[in-house]
């Protein structure tokens, strides 16, 4: 049985899925977003909360540098949640997506997705240099770059400052899980099918995978 969220298997997911199409059930659709509640915070966010400790405020030298990695890894996540799309390396087809795409996914997800869009949508650069100074950066080097520093000092999500990009961590998680209950709370309004369509073919997208 191949776990896709928890103790959720492909196998569970098949057999709720087709109850999903067709009119709207919120008892069902309840039931699909403890899949994607569990698959997110097995993943991503319980994760992350063991490696800030209690209280959040771990100390341990590199914390803020996992911990933002992790969350740039959700970002992409959340953004093809939205859009209902799967990576396939070679030759993606509909609904799918390849290497080099995920600057875009990325960007986007800053620029259009509250709370983030309120800091990105007006500044056209910063989204892209947040990209390569900060998730391209601790993906490949375990550090910032271009003039991003983090920490947990501001009052802002991002502060703009001498010449400096100061991105508060816990606010950035903070955003990102108020993203997350909106999304939420999206896909349980009847009148959003096609944002239920999108979630659907992401799930069937990962289950195909977990098969290979």
């Amino acid at each position: 049985m191949i776990k896709i969220a928890c103790k959720r298997t492909v196998s569970d997911w098949e057999s709720l899925s087709g109850s999903l199409v067709g009119e709207f059930s919120e008892s069902n659709w309840g039931e699909a977003l403890h899949f994607f509640e569990d698959r997110i915070n097995e993943r991503y966010l319980n994760p992350i909360e063991n490696i800030r400790g209690v209280g959040g405020h771990n100390n341990l030298l590199g914390a803020g540098f996992a911990i933002c990695t992790l969350l740039c890894a959700l970002i992409e996540n959340l953004e093809t949640f939205h859009r209902g799309i799967n990576f396939k390396r070679s030759q993606p087809g509909e609904y799918e997506y390849g290497n080099g795409c995920s600057k875009k996914l990325f960007t986007d997800f800053l620029k259009t997705k509250a709370p983030f869009k309120y800091f990105f949508e007006n500044d056209p650069n910063l989204a892209d240099s947040f990209y390569i100074g900060v998730r391209c950066s601790l993906l490949h080097d375990a550090s910032t770059c271009d003039g991003w520093v983090i920490n947990i000092e501001e009052h802002e999500i991002i502060i703009v400052r001498d010449g400096k990009r100061i991105l508060h961590r816990s606010l950035f998680m903070a955003g990102i899980i108020h993203y997350i209950n909106e999304y939420k709370a999206l896909l349980m309004q009847p009148e959003n099918d096609e944002l239920r369509s999108a979630f659907i073919r992401k799930f069937d997208g990962i289950c195909k995978a977990a098969k290979i």
